[in-house]
């Protein structure tokens, strides 16, 4: 379904731990446009554009401005891929989880 996608997009208002689909969405090359909660931040760091919960008018902006710069933001979600395989790779997750477990 994402690769029917333009832009993905994660509205959440609360708190977000590790999205799996906003890793999906980058795996799939898509520009991303997010809200700045839970570990959202670390994930999109440079890789999209993050908004305040609640703020509809700046995920409007956002989704305008990537609407406008598409190929800019296409080849930053290519890159983007390939950090997100190397940083969130499953053997290294499942690690950190374990070891949360642990302590």
């Amino acid at each position: 379904m994402l690769n029917g996608f333009d832009i993905f997009c994660l509205p959440s208002s609360s708190g977000e731990a590790l999205s799996n689909s906003l890793l999906e969405a980058i795996a799939t090359e898509l520009p991303v446009v997010a809200t700045r909660v839970g570990d959202t931040p670390l994930v999109i760091a440079d890789r999209g554009l993050l908004v305040d919960p609640d703020d509809s008018l700046a995920l409007a902006y956002a989704w305008e401005h990537i609407a406008a710069n598409l190929d800019a933001f296409r080849e930053k979600a290519d890159r983007a891929r390939f950090v997100i395989s190397q940083e969130f790779q499953r053997d290294q997750q499942l690690a950190l989880f374990t070891a949360c477990l642990l302590d």
